[in-house]
């Protein structure tokens, strides 16, 4: 057995950031063949060893180069063979009980994680009698003795290599998945685990040098003729392979390290009454570094009763495992999620008080026969209407749903198997996409889109592929856009339907821009669904709100589109009662069941009494179909009223508007403004329409919304020269716009 000299010095060094670095316990690791063995503690510049010998063993320097020693050295083996010293320095002494940083408390008080010396290859042993089994590849114990291990390559001994003096290699901890050389009482030396880390020692990318483990930005590979050796950076710093040290600058991306050491010198406030159930058996309450992975505070309850905090630090290559709500990290799925467009304004109105044009909800009142039926159903003796009804839909309203859209599919659509009612037609949507959308999926979206498409295809594991539609060249200078001059590309339609494409999302009529999709267009996508099995999901929640003689095709009736296609609508929209949130989706008991499914483990059922009065309003829109005193009809001539006042206005003052076909939105184009206003930039990354949407809600009283927010990153530039303005609002409310946006020309 090869002999190691264990230098147990406590020896104290000032590193070059300046921080007091106590080193306690040293224990020297393995030198790669032809190098003299030493115990030595490294800290920047300074290298400690024993005087008598002319190599160390040593990583990269912190903030530092390799030291190169000029004399070669020798070391024995129990076998009596002598091996050449080369004079490279390569092996590492890892530091168990790690150097803390200044102020803390020394590690080996306290540290919540103890011993782990990491694995770092040395000299093959002469005579030593191991085998590697089968197909093994990995690092393994020798058969003989626990100080050994041996490394395999498909079944074939690659290496053997000791442990440093007075530790045991062992396969698994509960502290650690990886090998590991350790203290014996850690020690188990029985069976064989195959381990695929530490990584096999024949990743040289070059014949000399330092270069980055695949897997662990704390290690590293060290290079000598060709030959990897496994090292480690000192306690919590990172290997950086682009200057070859182990520093701070690296950021380590497989922990919740940060590349600056930010927040280690700030004061850490103890909280006064610490819960002491939640600090296992340790003496003194335990806290998570934010930023540091490898330090943790140890509060301390002074004479006078005060808590201090010192910072201490988990021995050497271990992250502290201190679970506190401070850590705790939320899943994966919204880990990119940020608050919508909708958060941010609506937070803006409520400061500003400004004339809400934004939102798409009406400030006037819903149809009486409505909000009598609630009001009805809520006070009704049938007492169980005020209980859970049917989860996929109140037998009421599923059977006016059915009657409905039988009629207007010209099939007979079943109201229990071919249904859904959800929580509005948000809720609609998502049961889609969970229902029938796998990870790695692709999802067709048509810019612009409502904002929820895209974060919904992502939280089902989908990928979302965008088309927008553009304003056609023709329609640019023309003195009147309408949303039919905006198109899509069929070409680059085309080329995104792929074998992965599971799913197209359709918006008719269009919010923002008010385009109704016409049969040709429709056709269009529908023959692309039909060639490579596509769903249409349609978002046809503005089903009833059309203008100027135009007519609503609904996919579902194409031919051969019923078992392709799942379709979305909305109480709130068609009744004008959006605080109720109550919507549906139909289609082929084939693509609902799944939705229904899902629904059932989510939200399971819906409010009995507001399904009860959407049910009566049905039954009461079915009666006046098509006739004058239809409230679809009455809501429709109203809006377009409307929409023609708003259009006349934006116009006279130089904000170019779509007029939009279906719907209750408007785009303006405020190019011609924004010019003269001269808005100031305070965030690079924030488009010309959200700065002219928070500087018109700050500084005139009047909100929009901006439409970049209905465009993929990519494509956010196709819609920051307009605004979204909502036009279903009182006509008081539309005269108070029009005077704010005069005001606003005539000030220029």
């Amino acid at each position: 057995m090869m002999k190691f000299v264990l230098f147990a010095a406590l020896v104290a060094v000032v590193s070059a950031n300046g921080y007091l670095a106590p080193v306690a316990h040293a224990p020297i690791v393995h030198a790669s063949v032809g190098h003299a063995v030493v115990g030595s503690a490294v800290v920047g510049h300074n290298v400690v060893g024993h005087k008598e010998h002319t190599s160390v063993n040593y990583v990269p320097k912190v903030i530092s180069q390799p030291i190169h020693i000029a004399k070669p050295a020798t070391f024995q083996v129990s076998s009596g063979h002598s091996y050449p010293g080369s004079g490279k320095v390569i092996a590492a002494a890892p530091v168990l009980h790690a150097p803390v940083l200044a102020h803390a408390a020394p590690v080996l008080h306290g540290a919540p994680l103890v011993h782990g010396a990491p694995l770092v290859h040395g000299a093959p042993l002469a005579h030593v009698k191991a085998q590697c089994y089968d197909d093994e590849t990995g690092f393994f114990p020798d058969d003989t003795q626990c100080d050994k291990y041996i490394e395999c390559n498909n079944g074939k001994l690659v290496n053997v290599s000791l442990c440093a003096d007075g530790l045991v290699f062992v396969q698994q901890t509960k502290l650690s998945s990886r090998a590991i050389c350790q203290l014996p009482f850690h020690a188990d030396c029985g069976g064989r685990t195959k381990l695929q880390d530490p990584q096999p020692s024949n990743h040289c990318p070059r014949q000399n040098g330092y270069f980055k483990h695949e897997t662990d930005c704390y290690r590293f590979w060290q290079c000598v003729n060709g030959k990897a050796f496994l090292n480690e950076c000192p306690h919590s710093l990172a290997f950086n392979e682009e200057n070859g040290n182990c520093d701070w600058s690296n950021t380590c991306v497989t922990s919740s390290k940060t590349s600056q050491p930010d927040g280690l010198n700030n004061e850490f406030i103890c909280p006064q009454d610490p819960d002491e159930k939640d600090f296992g058996n340790y003496p003194e309450p335990r806290y998570a570094h934010n930023t540091d992975c490898k330090t943790f505070y140890i509060c301390l309850l002074d004479p006078s009763g005060k808590r201090s905090a010192r910072l201490n630090a988990c021995s050497y290559g271990l992250v502290n495992q201190i679970r506190t709500m401070a850590n705790l990290v939320p899943a994966d799925r919204i880990k990119d999620e940020k608050d919508s467009v909708w958060s941010e304004f609506i937070e803006l109105a409520l400061k500003y008080k400004p004339l809400n044009l934004g939102q798409g909800f009406p400030d006037f009142a819903a149809p009486d026969h409505v909000t009598k039926a609630l009001s009805e159903a809520t006070l009704s003796p049938n007492i169980l209407l005020n209980q859970y009804s049917r989860g996929f839909g109140h037998p009421r309203l599923v059977n006016a749903l059915s009657k409905l859209y039988s009629n207007l599919c010209n099939r007979q659509i079943n109201a229990n198997k071919e249904f859904l009612v959800t929580i509005g037609a948000y809720e609609a949507l998502f049961c889609a996409f969970q229902a029938w959308v796998n990870p790695g999926d692709e999802v067709i979206i048509i810019e612009p889109y409502f904002d929820c498409y895209e974060p919904m295809v992502k939280q089902a594991g989908g990928v979302p592929v965008f088309v927008p539609l553009v304003l056609k060249e023709e329609s640019k200078n023309k003195s009147s856009i309408s949303s039919s001059d905006w198109v899509l590309n069929e070409e680059e339609l085309a080329k995104k339907f792929n074998s992965k494409t599971k799913m197209i999302v359709i918006n008719t009529p269009h919010n923002p821009l008010g385009k109704i999709m016409s049969f040709k267009e429709l056709e269009f996508i529908a023959n692309l669904c039909k060639k490579h099995n596509v769903i249409a999901l349609m978002d046809e929640v503005y089903e009833w709100i059309v203008y100027d003689n135009n007519k609503h095709v609904r996919m579902s009736t194409l031919p051969g589109m019923w078992e392709n296609t799942i379709t979305v609508g909305s109480a709130g929209k068609t009744f004008s009662v959006t605080g109720w949130k109550l919507g549906w989706a139909y289609g082929s008991e084939k693509l609902i069941r799944p939705l229904q499914l899902i629904h059932q483990n989510t939200v399971y059922t819906c409010p009995t009494p507001i399904q009860e009065a959407v049910a009566i309003g049905f039954e009461t829109e079915i009666e006046k179909f098509n006739t004058s005193s239809s409230y679809w009809k009455e809501l429709s001539s109203s809006l377009q009223e409307k929409r023609d006042k708003m259009s006349k206005f934006l116009n006279e003052v130089g904000m170019k508007p779509t007029i939009p076909e279906g719907g209750y939105f408007m785009l303006a184009d405020f190019t011609e403004l924004e010019n003269k206003l001269n808005i100031p930039k305070t965030d690079d990354n924030e488009t010309k329409d959200y700065r002219f949407v928070k500087w018109m809600s700050k500084n005139k009283k009047l909100q929009g919304i901006p439409p970049s927010a209905f465009y993929s990153q990519s494509h956010k530039n196709l819609g920051e020269n307009f605004i979204r303005f909502c036009f279903m609002k009182k006509d008081e409310t539309l005269n108070e716009a029009e005077k704010i946006i005069k005001e606003i020309k005539n000030s220029l």
